[in-house]
Parts: structure tokens; sequence; C-alpha cells
């Protein structure tokens, strides 16, 4: 594919896509597009490859991200609604992942998680008795009784960071505490509720499901603990992976897609939900070696980075990623359908979490899906200033607090509410959309969107005190492809009307006739907006 895009033939496999889509039933879902209307689709044998023009992204950044990711080597993908849109180096080549390994064998825990063998908050030694232990001094301490399966996939377990038979230093739950031991002893209990080789649970389930071979992607054995645990072999989640950038990809894009890999459920949506998102038991936890993992208990989800506090200045909140030594990355922003994957050597000696060095790799990524711009685009942007939902079955019910806006039909079951903060609105107003995140689809249908006509609180609202709203001025159908990523809808005649008298700017309300929907709130890490073009 050489060092730049891939254009060669993008037209001719766009076209063959489609029809591959058609004999096999790609779904391709209205809602789900990119600026010049792909449609979302998965990869088969090969990845459809498009254009930057086509993909509406600036080739110039993109070429400015491989650039800086050349500084240490290597390969890369950058996907988008799942096109191939940039490529650098040799997609074939398997570079050894690191600690992007425990992103990936996290998977497992979703999965055990579905087949009901484990719950996330579960003791650990409810399943495996022998967890924390060698070495016999932890006995000492009382801990390992109390560490839980969320402990081990946070960092917060209490463990030395070392992937053998660690002491744990911290009271389980007490600190964030980067350990490739805590996450082995992860990988120990499921091998063990399982019952089989975590490889060959994984490719069964996942690995082959999504397109990844045995060439591109192997597991080594363990290398700190004996070659079997109960006569099963052994996998690390502290490291052990090799894979290639199109392995990488695919496992992004199935995250992307919310769990699901063209239609069939692989991983449980709202374990993905729990994984991408700061883990709120670390809120406020002090961090062990605060000097090389800056705010990481701000910014740490199910063994997943993500940028949940913000600290990325101008990437989105809701990005996610893996990352290992020789920044092996694997990169997912719901909000801008994007999947980034890149190894190779690192952009620095060691190994940090120092979110700094990211920067000049994601922003011109950003930015190329932007308009140039970083953060949301030219134009206004008109964050949410409330927002809660009424329930049918609880009408004194009020929600506000909640992380999500649930929308539900028919007859009125949930309606959502959203108002907006309109003092930025001056001047003429061309375009307005309402950007609204998925975060779960339990029934597909068609979103309404009405004007509220009258004033309303979210600590206040319920079913028996909600505003009166008008007629439907924008709809849209929403599909289970649409989860983990933003939608829009046209509102623009709403905000001219704002505009002109901003006094009668009370938001809108959203309903469905046979939807059940949740999109994320302004306390979620993708919070309504309504983007303003002047």
């Amino acid at each position: 594919m050489g060092d730049s895009c891939r254009r060669a033939g993008a037209r001719a496999k766009r076209l063959i896509a489609l029809c591959v889509s058609a004999l096999v039933g790609i779904p391709f879902a209205a809602s789900a597009q990119v600026a010049d209307g792909l449609p979302v689709v998965f990869p088969g044998q090969s990845w459809a490859t498009a254009t930057p023009t086509e993909a509406a992204m600036d080739e110039s950044l993109l070429a400015q991200a491989r650039d800086y990711a050349l500084t240490g080597g290597g390969s890369g993908f950058i996907v988008r609604s799942g096109w191939l849109v940039y490529t650098w180096g040799n997609p074939d080549t398997v570079y050894d992942l690191k600690s992007s390994t425990k992103s990936i064998g996290v998977t497992a825990l979703g999965l055990a998680v579905h087949d009901g063998v484990v719950a996330v908050d579960d003791v650990a030694q409810g399943h495996l008795p022998t967890v924390g232990v060698p070495p016999e001094s932890n006995i000492d301490t009382g801990w390992p009784a109390d560490i839980t399966l969320r402990q081990l996939a946070t960092h917060s377990a209490g463990f030395d960071k070392t992937g053998g038979y660690i002491a744990l230093l911290f009271q389980p739950g007490s600190t964030w505490a980067y350990s490739d031991g805590g996450a082995n002893w992860l990988a120990d209990v499921l091998t063990v509720r399982f019952g089989r080789d975590l490889r060959t649970l994984m490719f069964q389930r996942v690995f082959t499901p999504i397109g990844i071979t045995g060439a591109d992607l192997t597991w080594r054995k363990h290398l700190y603990r004996e070659a079997t645990i109960e006569g099963i072999t052994r996998r690390e989640f502290g490291a052990g992976i090799r894979a290639n950038v199109d392995a990488m990809a695919r496992l992004g894009y199935l995250y992307l897609r919310g769990g699901t890999w063209n239609g069939q459920p692989l991983v449980p949506q709202t374990f993905i939900e729990q994984v991408r998102r700061p883990d709120p038991s670390l809120a406020g936890r002090p961090v062990h070696n605060a000097a090389a993992h800056p705010a990481a208990s701000s910014h740490y989800g199910l063994l997943w980075w993500n940028n949940g506090d913000g600290t990325l200045s101008g990437i989105p909140k809701d990005a996610f990623w893996s990352w290992g030594l020789r920044d092996s990355l694997i990169v997912v922003i719901p909000s801008l359908d994007i999947v980034v994957a890149r190894a190779g050597a690192g952009w620095r000696t060691g190994w940090n979490s120092k979110y700094t060095v990211l920067q000049p790799f994601l922003e011109p990524i950003v930015r190329s899906a932007n308009g140039g711009t970083i953060g949301p685009g030219s134009g206004t942007v008109l964050a949410a200033s409330g927002d809660t939902f009424s329930i049918k079955a609880s009408p004194d019910a009020t929600v506000g607090s909640k992380t999500f806006v649930r929308v539900h039909g028919p007859n009125e079951k949930a309606i959502g509410f959203v108002q907006f903060d309109v003092a930025g609105l001056s001047g003429g107003v061309t375009a307005a959309t309402l950007e609204l995140f998925v975060r779960e689809v339990r029934a597909v249908g068609t979103l309404e969107v009405h004007p509220v006509n009258a004033a309303w609180r979210e600590a206040s609202l319920s079913y028996n005190n909600k505003p009166p709203y008008g007629a439907t001025i924008a709809s849209l159908a929403v599909t289970a492809n649409d989860v983990g990523r933003t939608i829009s809808l046209d509102v623009t005649t709403l905000v001219q009307q704002w505009t002109a008298a901003p006094s009668g700017a009370f938001g809108v309300a959203l309903t469905s006739p046979g939807m059940h929907v949740r999109f994320d709130s302004r306390e979620g890490a993708n919070p309504p907006a309504i983007k303003v073009t002047p």
C-alpha cells in the first residue's frame, strides 16, 4: 500500500463492497454516514478503501500524523466508518504489542460476563482461591480475599508492577497502581472459569469471526508463572500478544461498533460501555508513581485508557485506546467514527502514561475530520445545559442526574428532554444539527425531535410534571449500527427561531413511536450538543 493513502482502485473496491453487501447482508444504515455519504461497512478478507476526500478527511493532516508516527517507524491504519482511508508501512508485519495485550485480553472478561460465568464486581478468590498467593507475605496483609475482578481490571487491586507472583503494596481499591501482575491474575481467573486456553477461546469467539487469522495475531505462553493452571495453558494479559495493524484495526472496529460485527453480537455492548469510560470506582483515588502516570485514575476504564477527563485538549472525550510499550495503539473515537491502529518503535525512551506524547499523533487526525479545527469544528457549539427523561411507569420520578437520556416508545414510555445554552448565538444561522451519542439500542425505530414550548428544570421534570412540546421537526431511523457513534438531525429552523427570540429557547423533546434507545447525557462522556454554522 506504500506510505500514503490507498488511492488505487478505491472507487472500484467501494463498488465491490456494495455488491458484496447485497449478497451477504452487510448493513448500510442511513443514519450512520460520514460527510459525503459513505455508508458504514465491515471488512471481509480485506478492507474496502476510500480516499481521504471521500471520507471527509484532510489528507495533509493525515500525512502529518503519519510522519509523527514514523519517527518510531512501524505501520499504521486509519479507518473511518469501516473504510480504510490511510495507511503506512507494511500491513502484514507482526509487532510485539506489549501492554496493548491488556486491552485485547480484557475482551475475554466481556465474554465471561455475557455467559454468566462471572460478574465484574465479583470477589476474585470466589472463582480462584489462590488469587494473590504466592507470595505468602500477601496473606499476612489480609487483603487477597477482598480483591475484586474490577480492581484487577483497573490497576486498583494493590499489586506491584511486574507480571509474576508479586507483593501487594496497597489495600485493594485504595490506590491506582499500574500492574502487569494484577492483570495476569485476571487472566488466570478467566482461564479457570472457562476451563480452556484463552487463546483458543478468543480465536473461536472473537478473532476468527472478525477476520483475524493465526498469521495476523499470536499469543505466547506465560513467561512469569507456570506454563499451565489446573492443567490448562496459561496466557498473560500483562503482555504477550503480537499482531499486525490489520488485526489491531479490526479489534478497534469491533469496539467502535459496540461489540457487534456485521449484525452478529460478539461482546456485550454494556461491557464495552464500562471499558471505554473512566471507571467510577477510581474517582479520587491517589496514583502510585504519579510522575509517570499523571491523573491516571481519572482516565482509565477496564484495561483501556481514555480521554474522559479531557486531559488531551481538543481530542474528543469519548476517545479511548490500548497502549503498550513502544507506543502500540488501538485508538477508537466514536464521535468521529474513526479507528486508528499504530505499532512500531516508541516515540520516547521507555514507557509512561503521560498523554503529551499522544497529542502530536492524535490531534492532526481529529483535525482532519473536523475541517481543520481542534474541538467540535467551525461555528458555534451549543452545549447542553440540562437533560433528563420522563418515565410513564414512574410518573413522579425525577432522573436528571443520570448519565444517559432514555427514549422509549410507544405511548410515551420514556421521553427525553434536552435544553441548551444559547448565550453564544448571534448573527445569522445557515445550518444547525442536533448531535446525540448513541450509547445503547434496545429496540430499533425512529427518533422524533420536537420543540419544547415552556420552561422546565432538570431537577423537577417528571412524567406528571413535563412541559408541552410541539410537532415533529426532525426524525431519523436509529439502528444497531449506530451504537457507539454520534447521530445528527437537522434543527436549523428551530435554532433560527431561538436566535430571533432567545427567551423561547426551551430545548427539545425526544420521542419515538417504537424505538428504545439510550443517548449520553451531559453527565456522560459525550454530551448532547447543537453544532451551528453561521
